[in-house]
């Protein structure tokens, strides 16, 4: 018969607590041809084939899945997938039947292998029509790198820092200019999370995190609050604090004038940077 329907994925079925038998309707080769996902809300889980049994009509697009347990409520909303298998069993000899049901069955395993593949290919990242695409370089090439993109729009590897520490990160707005590098602040600007220079001679105005570059006012910014802040410091190791008189940088001897608080931004080190912990003021 033909494939009509070109979709591979039947849901979100949400489960109610007593619902077992759940229907697709795209065309499937083999009961073992089905997966089902659940969403969890923080992962997909592939559910496992024990839990369920498939059944497909080779002849007819569509089928059910039956959980000999009916899915709890909340336990994540279900799809139904098309998994294909990507080998060929039929096969036609010289002196063999030629049949149009056998041929009619091969063409539409091949139809279903590539709505499957379309699907896969869809979600991926793909370089637009007429540019090259890029090489993933090997594990151990890419390691603790970043994809990044040269001003032509090319693709290259960009270092990202001495050490692969976490990284935790909330997106703001630049409330002003911003350099590379520089411990910035955040603040409630109204609409958004604002994103302005932190200076010790202003108590509103603590280091929250840094940025790695530099940011036009208005633009979206992302502010790293834990990790390494790759700005050039001095060559000694030490502790530094934010500066009173220089916004956004730091300085190697704690503010002590009128007004000014005391903020530790953490350890310098040469030819890495400053290891950045969120600390309150102390002074």
């Amino acid at each position: 018969m033909a494939v009509t329907v070109t979709t591979t994925i039947s849901g979100p079925y949400i489960p109610n607590g007593a619902t077992t038998v759940f229907a697709f309707d795209f065309k499937a080769g083999s009961a073992d041809e089905i997966e089902v996902y659940r969403d969890t809300g923080a992962d997909w889980e592939l559910v496992p084939g024990a839990d369920f049994t498939a059944t497909v009509d080779p002849e007819q697009e569509g089928g059910d899945v039956e959980f000999s347990v009916a899915p709890a409520i909340g336990s994540g909303n279900l799809y139904i997938v098309s998994e294909p298998f990507f080998t060929r069993e039929g096969q036609y000899t010289g002196e063999g039947p030629f049949t149009p049901k056998g041929l009619n069955n091969q063409f539409d395993k091949a139809a279903v292998r590539d709505l499957a593949l379309a699907r896969d290919v869809g979600r991926s990242i793909r370089a637009p029509l007429g540019e090259a695409g890029f090489e993933m370089p090997r594990a151990a090439l890419r390691a603790n790198k970043y994809l990044a993109f040269d001003a032509a729009g090319g693709a290259y590897l960009a270092e990202g820092g001495p050490a692969p520490l976490p990284m935790w990160q909330t997106v703001g707005v630049a409330a002003e200019s911003l350099d590379d590098n520089d411990f910035v602040n955040l603040f409630d600007s109204g609409a958004d999370i604002g994103v302005r220079k932190a200076s010790a001679a202003d108590r509103s105005k603590m280091a929250h995190g840094f940025v790695l570059s530099a940011k036009a006012p208005g633009q979206p910014v992302s502010v790293i609050r834990f990790g390494v802040n790759p700005v050039s410091v001095a060559d000694t190791y030490g502790e530094v604090w934010l500066s009173a008189t220089n916004p956004g940088k730091h300085v190697g001897v704690a503010p002590s004038g009128d007004n000014e608080f005391i903020q530790p931004l953490g350890t310098a080190v040469p030819g890495e940077g400053i290891f950045f912990t969120y600390q309150g003021r102390v002074g």
